[in-house]
Order: C-alpha cells, then structure tokens, then sequence
C-alpha cells in the first residue's frame, strides 16, 4: 500500500501520458492483464489497481462531491440510487457515504477498503438506511435493486464496484477481508447476487458519468481536484487507481461467466461462418456539410445467449461518437426495458468529392466457444459514402459570376418593328456542383411592355445553360419603358440543398412615335404589301386592332382607315 507522499513522482508521471479519449486509461495500465484462465485474470488485475494510496473515510466527505459532482451544477453532488442533486457541502441530515459493499459484509471499518473510494457513493441518507447491508438484487425483499429509485443505469454502476471489490481486496492487505461474489444469499465476508450483477453490468454499460468518476479517482492532476467549495487548498484526494471492469467490461465475463463466451456480433443480415458481418451506405449527393445528409443509425445483432463487450473503431472519412468508448450488449434475452445497442456512423462532409469511409465493430470478449463466437467473432464493418457537392451558382454569363444582367432592346417605332433579344441562365461549372432550380420568377416595372418568355426549370446540371428572349410590344404610348425580373433559385433537391440564391434581369427599350402610319408589315415603310394586309382586313370589327388595319382606332377597318392610308401611302421615315 503506498503512502500519499510516496506515489508523488510516480503519479505525476502517468498523468502526463497521451489518451485516446478524456477518461482513457493511460496506454499499457492493464498490459498485464492478458490470461483467459479466470483466476489467474483476477489475480492479474488485482496486481495492476491493489498499489493505490490509501485515503480515510473522512477525506471522502470531500471527495465524494467532486468525484460525483453534477456536471449541470458544479455547486452539487449527484446521489446513487435516484439521482437527486443536493449541495455538495457534506451534511449527513441530506447524503452520506454509502458502502457499495456493506461493511458487515467483510468491509474492515480500519483497512484501505472502508474508504476505497470506487466502492464509496455519495447517497441519501435515508435511502442508504433503506438499503441497509442488503445484497443487491431483484430475487425477493431480502435484496436491494440500486436501479429501482429512476435510475437503472445505477444497477450496471453497483455491479462495477462490486466486482472491483472482489478483485480488489483478497484479504492479503492488513485489516481486510478476502471479499466474494456469490449466487446464494450471501454470508461472512460475502456479498451478491452475483449473476445478476454480471447481467447488470452488461445491460447496463459504462456511460460517460461513470467513466469520468472512474478517471478523476484515478488521477494525480491537481485541477480535477480543485473545488471553491470543498477543496480550496487543491488537496489531492485521488487513489491512483481504476475500476478495470470499466475500462475493460468484458473481463468480467472471463471471470465469472462460467463458459467460453459464444456471443456473435454481426450487422445487417445473417453473419458469415467466421462471425464477420458488413452493410453499406451509399448517402448519395448531399451539399457540402449538410448534417442531415452524414448520419445513420445502425442497430448492433447479436446471436448467442452471452453477453458482450465490444470497441468502435473508424477509418477514412468515417466517424462514431460510440469510437473508442468500452460498449455491452445484454444476455439474450436482455432485461426488461434494455434496448438494443446502435452504433451512430457519420459520414465528414466537409469539402466537395466523394468521401467514403468504414465504422469497425470488435467483439472485445476474451474466451471463444466456437469458431464465429466470442474472440473469435470476426469484425464487422460498415461502409458509409456520399458525394459531397458544392451549391449552384447561377449566372448570366460563364466563366464570370454576373448575377445583374441589362438587355436594352434600344429605340422602337410605335407600331413599328418589335425587336427581341436572346439571353441565357447558367449554371457555373464545377466538378461537384449541385444542379441548379429556378423556383419562381417576379416582374415588377413595365412587364407588360417589356416582356420575356421566362419559365421556371429544374436540374440544370453545371456548365449548363437555359436560354430565353426578352422583346417589347410597340402599340404602347411613346416613352422609355423597363421591367426588372428578379429571378429565385436553388439548388437541386438533395440534402442540404441552399435557397434564396436570387439574380436579376432588366428589360428597357424606348418607343417613339410611329414612322410610317400605314406600316403593317412593320418593315419602316408603307407600301404595296401593306395595301394586301389592308384589304385583306377590311371590314373586320368590331375590336380589329391597328395591326390589321384599324388606324383611328374605331375598332373597325373601313373606308375611314383606307383614307388614312392613302395620305400616307410611299411614307419611308
């Protein structure tokens, strides 16, 4: 057992090691820890955590509120049990230190156990009464169920710390007892129910809550254990050691499973021979960082009546907030009320092109029962892939991005010449360019004179253009017109698409007072093939229009417009 002074350097040396996560244990902590034989694990793991600086139970009065602070109050503690959030200021009136292991179940009121903190819980008072020295479990009145006051995430924590107690504590230390798990109701220096317990423990992982109290017990770095409220001094607390079954949940199995493990993991449909199982994703296109485009849901399957433990791991542009994180999946059949277990794959979409990448899922258990069982169930992997594009980019030009374009029809004769001029919407080219929509077209200005045959469109792909024309009628009243047409586009429908994206076109021409009175055929002059377009006309109306010949504007073509006509017949403006 070392003393608090004599574990300084070696501490400090650990906690500067990389992790792969937050609350990792430290690269190499249970290199040790390698047998399948189930004593000889224990007696491994009970050599990695047994050299821990021993604390007393009063340090955990203080200990306790940083070790289960709430993370949505730092001013209070979490309880065990029903998850109540009290001041973390200790008051036995609200909480005291609850012995996960009973002390009259073998717990030394004077050795390294009665305050190891991994076995110690902050908890209501009078609630810890309830429990009583009462061994966990469901089978009948005699036992305790820690998950039965709206917290069943607390039956996989007390399952944890009992185990650790096992394996901790094997009566070699002085003033301690040599500690069992049992199925039978226990007695002496016992405690249970043990196969509920393993069956906790799977149903019911390490969450992040857990892990993090796991870490910070571990932990030399004096700014986990600063606290304005309880340790202002930065008095250090910390034992140096971790709970290895939750680093590692599936040693527990190892030791108190019974049997080779026979659980296969597998995704999809039914896995091969040798356990592997595999599934793809082909998210299609999607607009550059679209988070609703990059995220699937994948349910974990599993055969066999074991339980497992299992690690995420992800390579190319796949990810997973499951990766590197100690998972369990439940017996089968699984407890009342525990789900299946689900791997989120996500897919960076950061950047254009086509990103692609693989979520691999590894049955961590430590003993086989049959080939595809256990350690020797082959990894499982899962495909994620999609092309990510860059919006549209509607112009009226290319290569350039002109988003206002002019189309002057110039000067036209009233009743004279209508002319019309072409003019195209692109989209820019690029190589993973989403196609572009023109969703809807407003005209506001001179519209009516100033016209366009504009349609909306979908799907044009990029280097694409649509084109269009824009013409003036000359009936109008002389005078400069203009209309402006504000265009709305989009991208294509596909995830993430981006709207709104406007451009405008403007429409202008000026018409002046007619050349020619008689000029039908509106090529500037009023000659013979104007006279044919007249007679031809004549005697149309009501409502006859000047284009057929109705130049008073009576909505008749007669002899009163043959006379006007006539006065105005060889007229070359």
């Amino acid at each position: 057992m070392l003393t608090a002074g004599a574990s300084a350097g070696a501490l400090v040396l650990i906690s500067g090691l990389a992790f792969a996560d937050a609350y990792d244990p430290p690269a190499g902590y249970y290199a040790t820890a390698t047998s399948t034989n189930p004593a000889t694990l224990a007696a491994q793991l009970h050599d990695i955590i047994d050299d821990h600086i021993e604390r007393t139970y009063d340090n955990a009065t203080k200990a306790l509120g940083i070790i289960d602070e709430d993370p949505a109050n730092p001013s209070n503690v979490i309880l065990i049990y029903d998850g109540q959030s009290v001041s973390k200021i200790f008051d036995p009136g609200i909480w005291n230190r609850e012995h996960c292991w009973p002390r009259s179940r073998g717990i030394d009121s004077s050795g390294p156990d009665n305050a190891d903190f991994h076995m110690l819980r902050a908890c209501d008072t009078g609630l810890n009464g309830t429990r009583s020295n009462k061994p966990y479990g469901t089978i009948s009145s005699s036992y305790f169920d820690p998950g039965a006051y709206t917290q069943p995430q607390d039956r996989g924590e007390a399952a944890r710390a009992v185990f650790y107690a096992e394996v901790r504590y094997d009566g070699s230390d002085a003033a301690t007892n040599n500690l069992l798990l049992v199925d039978s109701f226990p007695s002496g220096a016992q405690m249970g129910d043990l196969s509920e317990a393993l069956e906790w423990h799977y149903a019911y992982g390490p969450d992040e809550k857990e892990r993090r109290r796991n870490f910070v017990i571990w932990t030399s770095d004096p700014a986990e254990w600063f606290d304005p409220l309880t340790n202002l001094n930065s008095n250090l607390y910390h034992q140096g050691n971790r709970n290895p079954f939750i680093d590692h949940p599936e040693f527990a199995f190892t030791i108190w499973g019974g049997a080779n493990n026979n659980a296969t993991l597998y995704v999809g449909g039914a896995p091969n021979a040798d356990g592997s199982s595999s599934m793809v994703f082909d998210l299609g296109e999607f607009i550059e960082g679209a988070p609703v485009a990059s995220t699937v849901i994948v349910p974990i399957e599993k055969s066999g009546a074991h339980p497992a433990a299992f690690s995420v791991s992800t390579s190319g542009d796949a990810s997973s907030p499951e990766e590197g994180l100690p998972q369990t999946y439940p017996f089968t059949p699984a407890p009342a009320g525990v789900g299946q277990p689900e791997i989120t794959v996500e897919l960076t979409t950061a950047g254009t092109g086509l990103h692609t990448g693989d979520v691999t899922i590894h049955n961590a258990q430590l003993t086989s029962a049959a080939p595809g069982q256990g350690s020797d169930d082959a990894d499982d992997t899962i495909t994620i892939s999609g092309t990510a594009l860059e919006s549209a980019n509607a112009s009226f030009q290319s290569p350039a991005d002109v988003n206002e374009l002019t189309v002057d029809l110039g000067t036209v004769y009233r009743y004279g010449y209508e002319p019309s001029a072409a003019f195209s919407i692109r989209n820019l080219p690029g190589a993973f360019r989403a196609d572009l929509d023109l969703d809807s077209i407003s005209p506001s200005g001179s519209s009516a004179v100033c016209t366009t045959d504009l349609t909306t469109f979908s799907g044009l792909a990029p280097g694409g253009s649509q084109g269009f024309t824009a013409t003036v009628d000359s009936s109008v009243s002389p005078t400069t017109y203009a209309a402006v047409y504000t265009l709305s586009l989009s991208d294509e429908d596909i995830p993430g698409e981006v709207t709104g994206q406007t451009i405008e076109l403007t429409v202008t021409a000026t018409v002046v007072p007619p050349g020619c009175i008689g000029d039908l055929d509106n090529d500037n002059d009023t000659d013979v093939l104007d006279f044919s377009e007249l007679a031809s006309n004549f005697g149309s109306g009501p409502g006859a229009t000047r284009n057929q010949g109705d130049f008073n504007g009576d909505g008749w073509v007669d002899v009163l417009d043959f006379g006007l006509f006539a006065g105005d017949f060889g007229c070359v403006p």
